[in-house]
């Protein structure tokens, strides 16, 4: 369904979508689905709105913190964008694609780029996935990517990213808006990680409209910004090198929430001197470089700054400088958060 249709067509799109979402929400919640069990521990990474809202960024901060505390994460994702086979894809420890960002999708790839020793699981069906890894690796703790929709699947722990750049109780659903699902659904969530610093005007209101229908429910904060501008051939290599001197930059990207990533380049005092930004998942071809060089010309850019999960993509660089913005993830909260993880796996 395309949210671009006009709008008595959205109107009329609207209403069937939404009663399928509520009849399939109310099966589960009354117990006329049976859900299905892993094995192992299972913790859910979602969201309620269509678009990015930061929930990779905060899947690769759980996996980090369970390796780090001797625990053997294995990721589940749907591999969104990923061509050929749609039989479940498991990537053993040390086993990368030949072409990761189009056999197992962007999403997918930039999390084995960063985790090549965990297990991985891809398709649409996360439980036969996790089974698969679960009989080569019984000691596993599944983490799923964008799996708050995904209610086939017992989690032990289910963490809902707001996104504070979002509408949020004044939202619709798609396709007049951005919500999956009816707002009063995060009621089902464990917990709440909010996009934002804990005292900004965004994370103020999210934080009054979880409160709205969820009560008392644990709200935490995570600060996603860019951590470093890394030129895009060391970046591809993984070595070490600080940007070349620049003055102002065009922005390329295919991404969700495009407006957050410009805002986190501006804060770096980065002068963005023009934008070309594609649907969520896009890879650039030679016509979309074309058009973002000229872009960049036409405005006096230095270089061209993209994000990983556009990197990741890239298997010819256009001939102009380019740097790869790298995301970090911080916690303000972060020892109340991970004794929250902590405690629900010691209850699985």
């Amino acid at each position: 369904m395309d949210a671009t249709l006009p709008s008595p067509l959205r109107a009329a799109a609207a209403g069937p979508y939404g009663l399928a979402v509520r009849l399939r929400n109310h099966a589960y919640s009354r117990g006329w689905v049976p859900l299905k069990h892993l094995p192992g521990p299972v913790i859910s990474v979602g969201n309620l709105t269509l678009g990015g809202s930061g929930k990779t960024p905060l899947v690769a901060f759980l996996v980090q913190a369970l390796l780090e505390r001797g625990r053997r994460p294995a990721v589940l994702t749907r591999g969104y964008g990923r061509r050929g086979p749609r039989d479940p894809r498991i990537l053993p420890p040390g086993v990368t694609p030949v072409r990761p960002e189009i056999e197992i999708g962007d999403e997918a790839a930039l999390l084995r780029r960063r985790f090549p020793r965990i297990w991985m699981g891809i398709s649409a069906d996360r439980h036969a996935a996790g089974s698969a890894i679960a009989a080569e690796a019984p000691d596993s703790v599944f983490v799923l990517d964008d799996g708050f929709q995904h209610r086939r699947l017992h989690r032990d722990l289910d963490i809902l990213v707001v996104d504070p750049t979002r509408p949020l109780a004044e939202n619709r659903l798609f396709p007049l808006g951005t919500l999956r699902e009816p707002f009063a659904g995060l009621q089902r969530a464990h917990l709440v990680v909010v996009n934002a610093p804990p005292h900004s005007p965004g994370a103020v209101r999210a934080l009054a409209a979880v409160r709205s229908v969820a009560g008392d429910m644990p709200v935490f904060h995570c600060i996603q910004r860019i951590g470093s501008l890394v030129p895009y051939p060391e970046w591809r290599t993984g070595s070490a090198s600080p940007p070349p001197a620049f003055r102002a930059a065009f922005l390329a990207a295919a991404l969700g929430n495009p407006g957050r990533f410009r805002d986190d380049v501006e804060r770096l005092g980065v002068q963005v001197r023009g934008s070309a930004f594609f649907r969520d998942h896009h890879r650039l071809g030679p016509r979309d470089w074309a058009r973002c060089l000229a872009g960049a010309r036409r405005g006096a850019a230095d270089v061209v700054i993209v994000t990983e999960k556009d990197a990741v993509k890239i298997s010819a660089p256009p001939d102009f400088p380019l740097l790869v913005a790298c995301q970090a993830v911080e916690f303000p909260e972060e020892g109340a958060f991970l004794g929250a993880v902590v405690r629900a796996l010691a209850r699985a």
